[in-house]
C-alpha cells in the first residue's frame, strides 16, 4: 500500500516506525516517514533506526549481525 499525498495528509494517529542499519526495507521505512511528515505538517510520527536487521527492529533482535 502506498498512500496518496491526500491520504498521507489525513493520517492523524501516532506512528512509530522502526528499522535497522541492516534492514533491507530501511529505505521504505524512511520514505514513508518522509512522505507522511511532508504531506501532514502535524504528523505525530517517530522514526527509530538502530542496530537491527529486519526482524530485530520488529520483535526478534539478533545477538549477531553480519558476523559482529
Amino acid at each position: 500500500m502506498v498512500p496518496t499525498p491526500e491520504e498521507y495528509g489525513k493520517i492523524n494517529i501516532p506512528i512509530l516506525t522502526t528499522t535497522g542499519y541492516y534492514d533491507g526495507s530501511q529505505i521504505g521505512a524512511i520514505q514513508y516517514f518522509k512522505q507522511h511528515t511532508f504531506y501532514n505538517k502535524n504528523a505525530d510520527h517517530y522514526l527509530v533506526i538502530g542496530p537491527y536487521d529486519h526482524w530485530g527492529g520488529q520483535r526478534y533482535p539478533s545477538k549477531k549481525l553480519n558476523g559482529i
